[in-house]
């Protein structure tokens, strides 16, 4: 049987997967039907997003223990902290950077000669992504490693 703080975790990563499904399907919809919208929607929505992350975050620490806390703090820490500080390597390799850039252009279908604003907030969003993957790897990493400090999951479970 499942500690009950994993099934509540699995809940509430559900409800932040359904959330963010809505959210890019209305983003997808509002491009093809209002592009003029998606300026002023995208932001919005994004902040209504991370505002839901942070309610759903909230609730769930109510119910844990000093251990489960401290856990979470040292990995969140640790993931932030050393996840900006890889992601931001990684963006200075020149290889990736190519890729990136070439990315860019072919999402937004422009030539690589012209710089535009479009291009501009692609690749920033795109940077943007990879600091919140690598920093989301790096937090689920430090979370093992505190776990494996702290004697493994039998007696965090028991």
């Amino acid at each position: 049987m499942s500690h009950p703080q994993n099934r509540k975790a699995g809940q509430y990563m559900l409800w932040i997967l359904a959330v963010g499904g809505i959210y890019l399907i209305t983003l997808v919809w509002l491009k093809n039907t209002h592009p003029s919208a998606i300026g002023v929607a995208a932001p919005t929505l994004t902040i209504a997003l991370l505002s839901f992350v942070l309610v759903l975050t909230a609730r769930h620490t109510k119910g844990m223990d000093e251990v489960l806390v401290a856990s979470q703090r040292y990995a969140h820490s640790a993931g932030f902290g050393v996840g900006a500080l890889l992601a931001l390597g990684l963006l200075t390799i020149p290889p990736f950077v190519s890729w990136l850039t070439d990315l860019v252009y072919l999402t937004i279908h422009a030539s690589p000669d012209a710089l535009d604003r479009r291009a501009a907030r692609v690749a920033f969003a795109y940077g943007g992504l990879v600091m919140m993957v690598i920093q989301s790897l790096v937090t689920i990493i430090a979370a093992h490693v505190w776990w494996r400090r702290m004697g493994g999951a039998q007696e965090r479970l028991g």
